[in-house]
C-alpha cells in the first residue's frame, strides 16, 4: 500500500473516532467520556488492525516473490545443469590436437568437392540424354526391385545406401546434374537417415544402420542410380560417403549417454578404404576419439574386404585395436574363415535372410549362428519383408535381424523421440 493511502486511511479512522467522541453527546445527551473513550478504543484498534494487515500484506507479498525466485533459480539449475551434461559431451576426450584432427578431415573434404571436375563428353551435352547406360541400366534395374517386393527398395550401391525414392533426374544433362550434386554438398543438403535393426523375437529396436540422401535446392531426393557413375567419374562418391560418416559423429555427440546400448553401423566403401588423403586421416582421427568405439560399427562388404591391399588391412586392423569393431556386409559367401574375422575384429555379420533360406534348413541356420557366436561374432538376417520371414529367423533362434517389414530408413529428425 502506497504512504499516501495509509496516511489518507489513518486520518479517516481519526475522522470517524472523534465523531464517536463528540456526536453522540450532543445528540442524545450521553456521557462525554465514555464516548471519547470509545472513540479512542475505536482509533487504536482499527491502526493496529490495519498495521497488522499490512505486515501480513507485505509478508505475503514478499513470500510470493521469494517463490517466484526459487522456482526460477530452479529452471536456471536445471538448464545449466542440461549445458554441463553437453558440453561434457562435446568435449570430452577433445584436446586440441582432437579439433585440429577433425578440422583437418573436414578440410579434405571440402577441398574434394571444390576442386573435383568432371569431363562432359559431346554425348552427354545432348538434350535429353541424360546419365550413360550404366546408370539406366541401374535405374531399370531399382525399377524391377521396386515392383518385385511392392515398396521402396533400398539400394545398397557401393557403399552408398539411399532408399529409391527421389524425383526423376533422368533428363538432365549430366553437367547439370553434376552441379546438382555439388551444391548438394557446399549447400549441406546430404542427410542422415536410420534404419532399425531388431531383437528377435521382441522386434525391439536395438541398433540402427545408418543412409545418406542427397536433396536438390528443391527438396527432392536424388537416388544412387541416378548420379552413382557422374559422382564416380568426378570423385564426389567418397565424399559423399565421408560426409554420411560425420552426420553419424554429430548425432552419437548428441545422443550423448542416452540409449548406451544402440549401436550405428555406417558403411566403408571401396572409395573411402583406398583414399590414400583421406583414410590415414580418418584412422587418425577415430583413434584419438575412442568414445566412438561404444557407439559405432564400421561396415565393410565382403566382395571389398577380399580386395583390400595389405595397407588398408593394417590400417583396419589398428582401428581394431582401438576398440572399434567392424561388420561384413552383403555376405553371399558364408563359407568364411571365422577365426580370421575374430582375429580382425569382426562382431558382426549380415546375410540376406534369403540366403540363408537357400544355403541352410532352419537347423543348418541355428548352427551357423551358434558357430559365429562362439566367436564373439552377432549374425543378422537382412531384407526382411514378410512375417513368414520372421518365424523361420525365430525358428533357426537369431537373435538380430533388418528389413522394411520393420521399418525403413527415416530421417534421423523424425527419430528424435526414439533416441
Amino acid at each position: 500500500m502506497a504512504p499516501v493511502t495509509q496516511v489518507f486511511l489513518f486520518i479517516s479512522y481519526a475522522v470517524i473516532a472523534a465523531a464517536i467522541g463528540l456526536l453522540p453527546p450532543r445528540m442524545v445527551g450521553a456521557d462525554p467520556l465514555i464516548w471519547a473513550g470509545a472513540g479512542t478504543v475505536f482509533f487504536m484498534v482499527t491502526v493496529l488492525v490495519t498495521f497488522w494487515w499490512l505486515s501480513r500484506r507485505h509478508q505475503m507479498v514478499a513470500n510470493y516473490k521469494l517463490e517466484k525466485m526459487h522456482n526460477a533459480a530452479a529452471v536456471m539449475r536445471h538448464d545449466l545443469e542440461r549445458i554441463r551434461r553437453d558440453m561434457e559431451v562435446m568435449h570430452e576426450g577433445q584436446s586440441s590436437s582432437d579439433v585440429l584432427s577433425e578440422l583437418k578431415v573436414l578440410q579434405t573434404l571440402l577441398n574434394r568437392v571444390v576442386d573435383s571436375n568432371v569431363p562432359i563428353s559431346s554425348a552427354d551435352k545432348t538434350p535429353g540424354t541424360g546419365l550413360d547406360a550404366r546408370v539406366g541400366a541401374e535405374m531399370r534395374q531399382s525399377d524391377d526391385m521396386s515392383s518385385h517386393v511392392g515398396k521402396p527398395m533400398d539400394l545398397d550401391v557401393s557403399g552408398l545406401k539411399v532408399q529409391d525414392d527421389g524425383a526423376s533426374f533422368e533428363n538432365i544433362q549430366a553437367g547439370q546434374l553434376l552441379e546438382i550434386i555439388r551444391s548438394s554438398l557446399s549447400e549441406n543438403r546430404v542427410d542422415l537417415y536410420l534404419q532399425p535393426i531388431v531383437g528377435l523375437p521382441t522386434r525391439r529396436k536395438t541398433h540402427y544402420e545408418c543412409f545418406s540422401r542427397v536433396r536438390d535446392g528443391d527438396g527432392n531426393i536424388i537416388v544412387p542410380s541416378q548420379y552413382l557413375s557422374l559422382a564416380e567419374s568426378g570423385g564426389l562418391v567418397g565424399t559423399l560417403d565421408n560426409l554420411l560418416l560425420f552426420r553419424l559423429i554429430q548425432l552419437v555427440r548428441r545422443l550423448g549417454p542416452r540409449r548406451p546400448d544402440i549401436r550405428f553401423f555406417c558403411n566403408l566403401s571401396a572409395y573411402s578404404l583406398h583414399d590414400n588423403e583421406f583414410f590415414p586421416q580418418f584412422i587418425e582421427f577415430m583413434s584419438s576419439n575412442r568414445e566412438f568405439a561404444q557407439r559405432m560399427v564400421f561396415e565393410i562388404a565382403q566382395d571389398d574386404m577380399e580386395q583390400l591391399d595389405d595397407d588398408v588391412k593394417a590400417l583396419l586392423h589398428e582401428l581394431g585395436r582401438q576398440g572399434f569393431a567392424f561388420s561384413l556386409d552383403r555376405v553371399t559367401n558364408t563359407n568364411i574363415d571365422i577365426e580370421a574375422m575374430e582375429n580382425d575384429y569382426f562382431k558382426w555379420i549380415k546375410v540376406e535372410h534369403s540366403h540363408l533360406r537357400e544355403t541352410f534348413d532352419v537347423d543348418g541356420i541355428e548352427d551357423y549362428y551358434r558357430t559365429l557366436k562362439r566367436h564373439g561374432i552377432n549374425l543378422i538376417a537382412s531384407h526382411v519383408e514378410g512375417e513368414l520371414d520372421v518365424v523361420r529367423m525365430t525358428d533357426a533362434k537369431l537373435e538380430y535381424s533388418q528389413g522394411f517389414l520393420f521399418g525403413a530408413p527415416r530421417s534421423v529428425h523424425e527419430l528424435t523421440g526414439e533416441l
